[in-house]
């Protein structure tokens, strides 16, 4: 009995931790809305899309291959985080290549 009691502040201890990391997720995934979206590859590491909406690619993962198809037509789905100014930002969760060009 002793040896549970010296263990319960570790326990409530990671039961906070692990209920705010939760909170936290949670927190984040509302910043986010899942897309698929057509356009092309730019020099400047963004997708045109085909409405005109420019995405910035972020540079993590699929991102990076995708970022080096310059000038072809992708089909990326992926997630976008939207920054003040209206900056729309693409995490790339998969892609294919449309049209090489």
């Amino acid at each position: 009995m002793k040896k549970i009691a010296s263990r319960l502040p570790i326990i409530f201890a990671l039961l906070i931790i692990f209920l705010l990391l939760l909170s936290a997720a949670a927190t984040a995934s509302q910043n986010y809305q899942k897309v698929t979206i057509i356009g092309e590859v730019n020099d400047e590491s963004q997708i045109v899309a085909s409405d005109g909406t420019v995405y910035e690619i972020a540079y993590t993962g699929k991102g990076i291959a995708v970022a080096k198809l310059i000038a072809a037509v992708v089909e990326v789905i992926g997630f976008v985080e939207e920054e003040e100014g209206g900056i729309k930002i693409l995490h790339v969760e998969s892609y294919k290549i449309v049209e090489q060009i």
